[in-house]
């Protein structure tokens, strides 16, 4: 199952999604939710949670009992918490509504609003929260407060309901304290590592609410029982007689990576610690005496600031230290420990969170990276306490003079069996060169210590406060067959030190895990704008990556929706390359396509739902001949009838007709003739505005537009040549092609592009004879190439829309209300096309519209709109591209069979027939 429920994707914070099914699509943010707020008081909602994931969740109960969604899991430091639909936001974009909200500030748990923090107020849920997918539910601990007064601060713990978003249950934290140890005070710590629920209990760690490490706090790692939240068990970090010396009155200790502590089988944890300082003020340094009274080490006394602990259950009520590691290194010329000499520079030895290995050449390893940027691998059995420790320099925190990396690291083992381990640090320049930022190293744990080998280093520098790396893996169902690419390393970075522990100007960046190819690079299309957290929180999970702002959540995917990301699929056929085929859809189980060949034949090839392509083995002949690539138009007036009509090599339009009771008429060549004399091959334009009413509409030599009509009860009226001119003469070149509307069973909207580079346009109703008979043709504005082809659609009875291309996209639209929107410039789109190239457009509901374009590089594209939002290619520059490599700027035919269906045809360079689909459900 592809999803995330705890951060770091796994209880060992290996921080690698082993289940992402990772293509050659290009990736692309598709989405930036801004939950931001007027209505509540603190207007912002940041996100410094990472969003969790819950693939295809079923339903069981509430409001969308039955349905299945992938789950987006998003807290706010507002105390609030979103469900939102995987589904929706890759369909609708940032107006995707959520699936259930819930308020726990509403519920008598406003955030915490003192100042002073290490973070912007509001303080309420900082940390990750984790899912319990077999028991339907997830965890988050928030803080709260009864005022904004020193001492008003509390933290609680919530069980949510994962199908409904309703509080199951809530316990406040309450240390009833215990003999021999300090009691927990949650008005003085913050909460921003993620909860790791391991077997039956939930860890969480704590650090100092205040900023410098101010304040009377001791840093804690904390253990709720899933199953009753009032069972909980305290472990702090400072000795109770270190804290009560008031010659040494120890203080901090804080566990501050956000990905909270590692958990090991035997379900003990791992937890990384800050440095210790004398008193409340964070800037004072332990005295000597401190140091002389623990020659080996502080943690031999209780005090395990400055160190990896290792933390499980005692036989009593409560857990405990079982093994601890502190650096006794002798740093020169000083004379004294790596801890003390760190410590008293305030380079925490825990900024980040542990992770555990899982078993490399026999050996249970566990590997972290200090502020000082060394990487540690340590026995995870046997931590070392008081030890000399052996880490591989990777940056130097001295050249920036406190410049660190508070980052974790991640993990992942190929097929072929690599141990590969992603580290990152601050990047600094040495006159030695650069050292730190984003690398991957080959672990080979047959030594003592393990030798790390570096497989490649990014070029990019990473600056302060950068998101931990994250990386996602495709599966590995055979490891005979290795995937390509094995994996993809994500992080982002940005400009930190902003007020209140935000980063600006950010880039989001993602590697191939093996090589350290760039595969995504944000700042190459400018897509990331948003300011985020510090040491945002990265997850994954369905067909997306996410990553938290300061109002909300943006989410990044290669997934279109469309087939042909992955290749577009022939089915058969041999035509002149990139020759238009028209497709139609009379049911929304059935699509009909037709295509003129090199012989001048019609051929048609039908799908049926649950069956192939039927021209997969040939494509059937059903009649001509007409100038070959001519284009075909095709009509289902009802799901038993169909009619097409071609402009034949003599001038004259045919047709052939066929029911569901009787084959093609026009078969053996029997195409019937309907009069006119127009140019070879020109266009024609058919609508159906009821089942009984036939019109077409064609341009002629002379530059006017002609018409003829049928009805169930008289022939075609431009029989015998007698086709009806209405108007235009020497207006629009002879060759473009007219576009053609029914918004309703009795009005007709025709639109042209004329000689002049203006739109025109001609209307018909029941009770009004053509607009443009015996005087112009209404001109729309716009100044585009000379007989661009103009594309129309009618998504409701009092709405038009239009588009055309002149190297970008543009488009008008007019309702009964106000007109016509282009009178007064025409939108652009975007996008960069071939003025040549005609647009196609899907309406599948009254308030979605897509299009698509063949581009220069024989790409498809597409642009979608949705009814309250802007077109999708009005936020970016960019065109959506789903693949193909088609000759150039070729007419792309679609055809929207439901509302959740959309199917695209084009004929390739080899002369083949291809398709591209889009299911809603896929998404």
């Amino acid at each position: 199952m592809n999803s995330t429920t705890t951060l770091r994707s796994d209880v060992a914070r290996t921080g690698a999604n082993p289940n992402f099914p990772i293509t050659s699509d290009p990736w692309r943010k598709y989405v930036s939710i801004d939950l931001t707020n007027s209505a509540i008081p603190y207007q912002a909602r940041p996100v410094r949670a990472g969003v969790l994931v819950l693939h295809d969740w079923n339903f069981n109960t509430g409001f969308h009992q039955n349905e299945t969604h992938t789950l987006l899991l998003v807290a706010t430091t507002t105390n609030e918490l979103f469900c939102y639909s995987e589904a929706d936001l890759l369909q609708n974009g940032s107006s995707g509504k959520p699936l259930w909200y819930t308020s726990l500030a509403s519920s008598a748990f406003p955030p915490r609003t003192r100042p002073g923090s290490n973070m912007a107020t509001p303080i309420g849920i900082c940390g990750t929260p984790v899912a319990d997918i077999p028991n339907r539910r997830m965890f988050v601990i928030a803080m709260w407060e009864t005022g904004p007064q020193e001492g008003a601060g509390n933290y609680s713990i919530f069980e949510i309901s994962l199908d409904t978003g309703h509080i199951l249950q809530s316990q406040k934290l309450v240390d009833t304290g215990a003999a021999g140890r300090i009691t927990f005070n949650p008005d003085v710590v913050d909460q921003r590592t993620a909860i790791n629920l391991v077997g039956q209990w939930l860890w969480v760690g704590f650090a100092a609410y205040l900023a410098w490490d101010d304040g009377n706090y001791s840093g804690w790692v904390v253990a709720i029982s899933s199953n009753n939240l009032a069972y909980q068990l305290y472990q702090p970090m400072i000795d109770y007689n270190h804290w009560n010396d008031p010659t040494v009155n120890l203080r901090c200790g804080g566990v501050w990576g956000v990905g909270g502590v590692a958990a090991a089988q035997d379900q003990t944890v791992y937890a990384l610690t800050g440095n210790g300082c004398a008193g409340p003020n964070g800037n004072d340094i332990l005295p000597q005496s401190f140091w002389s009274s623990n020659p080996t080490g502080p943690g031999t006394s209780g005090s395990y600031f400055q160190a990896l602990v290792r933390i499980g259950p005692t036989r009593g009520a409560e857990i405990a230290v079982v093994d601890w590691f502190q650096d006794s290194t002798i740093v020169q010329p000083d004379n004294i420990s790596v801890t003390q000499y760190e410590n008293n520079r305030d380079w925490d030895f825990g900024g980040s969170t542990p992770l555990l290995l899982p078993p490399v050449n026999g050996q249970n390893l566990i590997a972290f990276v200090p502020k000082d940027g060394n990487i540690f691998i340590l026995n995870a059995q046997n931590l070392g306490k008081f030890s000399a420790g052996k880490p591989v320099s990777f940056a130097d925190i001295a050249v920036n003079h406190g410049n660190d990396t508070k980052t974790a690291l991640a993990f992942f083992q190929t097929a072929d069996k690599k141990n590969i381990l992603v580290v990152a640090a601050d990047s600094h320049t040495t006159s030695t060169g650069n050292v730190g930022g984003l690398a991957a190293f080959q672990i080979d744990a047959s030594a003592n210590p393990p030798v790390l080998t570096r497989l490649w280093t990014s070029p990019h520098y990473l600056n302060d406060s950068f998101g931990s790396p994250t990386l996602i893996a495709n599966p590995i169902p055979d490891a005979s067959k290795p995937p390509t690419p094995a994996g993809l390393v994500w992080v982002i970075d940005g400009s930190g030190g902003l007020p209140g522990s935000f980063s600006t100007n950010c880039t989001m960046r993602a590697y191939d895990l093996v090589s350290g190819s760039v595969a995504y690079d944000s700042g190459t299309k400018v897509e990331v704008t948003e300011t985020i957290p510090n040491f945002a929180a990265i997850t994954s999970g369905g067909n997306s990556v996410f990553c938290p702002t300061i109002s909300g959540f943006m989410g990044f995917t290669q997934f279109s929706g469309w087939s042909g990301t992955g290749g577009w699929n022939p089915i058969g056929g041999f035509f002149p390359p990139g020759c238009p085929i028209t497709s139609v859809t009379r049911m929304p189980g059935q699509l009909d396509l037709f295509v003129i060949g090199n012989d001048g034949v019609v051929y048609t090839s039908w799908w049926t739902e649950g069956h192939l392509w039927s021209g997969v083995n040939g494509w059937r002949n059903i009649g001509g001949p007409f100038p070959p690539g001519a284009r075909v138009a095709a009509v289902a007036r009802t799901p038993n009838n169909l009619d097409l009509f071609v402009c034949g090599n003599d001038g004259r339009v045919y047709t052939s007709w066929w029911t569901s009771t009787s084959d093609w008429s026009g078969l053996n060549n029997k195409w019937r003739a309907l009069g006119g004399f127009f140019p070879k091959g020109n266009q024609v334009t058919v609508v159906s505005r009821t089942p009984n009413n036939l019109d077409l509409f064609i341009v002629g030599g002379d530059g006017a537009v002609y018409t003829s009509w049928w009805t169930n009860i008289a022939d075609w009226s431009g029989i015998n040549n007698n086709w009806r001119n209405l108007g235009g003469t020497g207006t629009f070149p002879s060759t473009t092609r007219v576009a053609a509307v029914a918004r309703t069973p009795n009005n007709l909207d025709l639109f042209i592009c004329g000689s002049d580079g203006y739109v025109y346009t001609s209307w018909w109703s029941n009770t009004a004879d053509w607009s443009g008979i015996g005087k112009p043709w209404a001109n729309l504005g716009g100044k585009f190439p000379p007989g661009a082809m103009v594309t129309a659609v009618s998504r409701q009875a009092q709405q038009l829309d239009l588009f055309i291309v002149s190297n970008q996209v543009y488009t008008s639209w007019w309702n009964n209300v106000t007109g016509w929107s282009g009178l007064n410039g025409w939108e652009s789109l975007g996008g960069f096309f071939n003025p040549n190239t005609e647009v196609s457009v899907i309406k599948r509901s009254p308030g979605n519209l897509d299009l698509f374009a063949c581009g220069n590089d024989g790409h498809v594209y597409t642009s979608w709109w949705s009814e309250g939002n802007q077109w999708s290619s009005s936020k970016t520059p960019n065109w959506l591209d789903i693949g193909g490599t088609f000759p150039a700027n070729v007419h792309v035919d679609g055809v929207g069979r439901t509302t959740g269906n959309m199917d695209l045809f084009i004929c390739g360079i080899d002369g083949k027939a291809y398709t591209s689909w889009w299911n809603a459900t896929a998404l």
